[in-house]
């Protein structure tokens, strides 16, 4: 079993006006570094933590520049995020006050 501070999650979101767009290079890039940041500000995070980057969109695709700057970023549909947050909130969660 990890500890707190053997795992992180980072997440850049980005919605745009269209699910067409491609999503572009600069958020690719932008979302690449937060791992970076967490890693330089955050003391109680171990050296050797696994730090996990989501992309949450409702775009599907990359611009074709953007690609060589995505591995390592795991996506995420805006639309199926609040689908699970809602099952979640439904099925297995208890209102805070009741899990403390």
């Amino acid at each position: 079993m990890h500890k707190i501070d053997d795992i992180c999650i980072v997440a850049e979101d980005k919605i745009y006006e269209s699910d067409e767009k491609k999503i572009p290079t600069d958020h690719v890039s932008q979302a690449k570094r937060h791992e970076r940041w967490v890693r330089e500000n955050i003391s109680t995070l171990h050296a050797t933590a696994k730090v996990y980057t989501v992309f949450i969109t409702n775009s599907s695709t990359l611009e074709d520049s953007a690609k060589i700057h995505a591995e390592g970023i795991y996506y995420c549909n805006k639309e199926t995020l609040l689908e699970e947050f809602i099952k979640g909130l439904i099925n297995q969660w208890l209102p805070l006050e009741f899990s403390l």
